[in-house]
């Protein structure tokens, strides 16, 4: 059962209901790479961590804490490329057992659910098997129906088969594309900058918006340089007129987008960082606006092509 199935990326989807379960099905997976050569790691909560580490008993196994990882989509796809680099050079592969990446929180569940999609794609090349953690009793519905929509491949009472509810990642990825209404809409201090010229100005009244609420200063910075970012990638990539508008609570900022040309149409842009580029600097445009906002939509509405941006404290 964990033998490796191929040399490129293997997504499984683990979904278990006792600890009894989660360590029969995870440690051989582990046993097996470590006895393969592979890297093996553990990226989960502390109490699983350390369930597995000890059933597993070897030094050579990693133990890295989710923190280090999971803290927005895209970091952790740097993160892992970065991994995959290193194991590659020494020629092993990775073999993982990831869980509880996902935030409670269901507004940056979308994200994390988009990002499980995205590795199948951003990874393909690596030579990596993971298995992703899905408690079927802690996790709800929606996260659950999520593992099982980004995952070809899904262990299920002990037994390991090919997921027929796996979808196409491009058309996940589009079909999840939030235009709104958003609650915050209804309740929230509206901002309507109107039409916008310089990113600049859009960065400093947002910033200036937002400096009463609950928000942390390097939250309320990233999330300005976001949409500044964002501004520049209309203007540049776009039709005029560009027009912003924002939601703000003390918990809670939302900042619309729009301008009038057709966008993009390719749903992976702004996910990897660009080539060359080694450090977070200006100019990175919508990757950078993820690495910094908890939700990021690009879809066509009825005003135009437009990016929502969202971050929570």
């Amino acid at each position: 059962m964990n033998r490796r199935p191929s040399s490129g990326f293997v997504h499984d989807a683990f979904f278990y209901s006792a600890d009894d379960e989660l360590v029969r099905g995870a440690v051989p997976f582990l046993r097996d790479g470590i006895a393969a050569g592979d890297t093996a790691m553990i990226v989960c909560g502390t109490r699983h961590a350390a369930l597995l580490a000890r059933a597993v008993d070897d030094p050579r196994l990693r133990v890295v804490a989710p923190g280090e990882i999971y803290q927005r989509p895209t970091g952790a796809l740097d993160a892992y490329r970065n991994y995959l680099d290193q194991v590659s050079a020494e020629g092993r592969g990775l073999r993982v057992v990831a869980g509880e990446c996902a935030p409670s929180r269901p507004v940056r569940w979308r994200e994390w659910e988009r990002y499980e999609a995205v590795c199948n794609w951003a990874l393909a090349p690596y030579p990596l098997w993971s298995m992703c953690l899905y408690h079927e009793r802690e996790l709800s519905a929606e996260v659950l129906s999520g593992g099982a929509r980004t995952h070809p491949y899904c262990y299920r009472g002990g037994e390991r088969r090919r997921n027929d509810e796996y979808q196409d990642p491009a058309t996940l990825l589009r079909d999840s594309a939030v235009t709104g209404p958003d609650p915050i809409e209804r309740y929230g201090r509206h901002i309507d900058l109107g039409t916008v010229s310089d990113p600049a100005t859009a960065r400093n009244v947002l910033a200036a918006e937002m400096a009463g609420s609950d928000l942390a200063v390097g939250i309320r910075f990233g999330f300005a340089v976001a949409v500044s970012e964002v501004v520049t990638n209309a203007l540049t990539h776009g039709r005029e007129p560009v027009t912003v508008q924002a939601w703000v609570t003390p918990s809670r900022v939302l900042c619309t987008v729009t301008d009038q040309g057709l966008g993009f149409a390719d749903p992976f842009t702004g996910y990897l960082r660009p080539a060359g580029r080694t450090e977070p600097v200006r100019g990175l445009g919508l990757w950078l606006a993820r690495q910094h906002c908890d939700e990021v939509d690009a879809a066509m509405t009825p005003e135009g092509w437009t990016v929502r941006l969202g971050v929570s404290s």
